[in-house]
């Protein structure tokens, strides 16, 4: 069985590129936060009074007001953000379940492709339970 690892995760080299990352995510943020299913997971985080916002909107089809509504700090507030360099010490933190992820990184010039491999080989390289931490079966259960 695969686990691939979820959540809102923003990767970047800089402050700024993960702000830019930020705002790209506010469409899609502000799409599931207009659905009630969504609402739990706001409200779990104190953004119930944005998912009732943005599901108001939604019924009256005001799209990119929704999108304006989210701003980069609940995106923020809402994801984790590393950079490129720190993922595989972010992945053995925070989705040590995970067996499955992906890493969209620049491989333009052979640098690149040199930092992508090394990247790669150390996220290759964690050990994983397979469970989040916490969740393990004791092993006279197991059995």
């Amino acid at each position: 069985m695969e686990i691939a690892e979820s959540g809102y995760l923003i990767l970047g080299d800089s402050d700024s590129e993960i702000e830019q990352k930020a705002l790209g995510m506010r469409r899609a943020l502000s799409f599931y936060g207009s659905t009630r299913t969504y609402h739990k997971v706001l409200a779990l985080h104190g953004f119930e009074e944005l998912g009732l916002k943005l599901h108001a909107l939604s019924l009256r089809g005001r799209w990119d007001e929704m999108r304006d509504t989210v701003t980069v700090d609940d995106i923020l507030a809402l994801a984790q953000t590393c950079s490129y360099d720190g993922l595989p010490e972010f992945l053995a933190e925070h989705r040590e379940y995970a067996t499955r992820t992906g890493l969209g990184l620049p491989r333009a010039t052979p640098e690149q492709q040199d930092r992508y491999r090394d990247i790669m080989g150390r996220v290759q390289a964690l050990e994983n339970p397979g469970v989040p931490r916490g969740l393990e079966m004791p092993a006279d259960v197991a059995s």
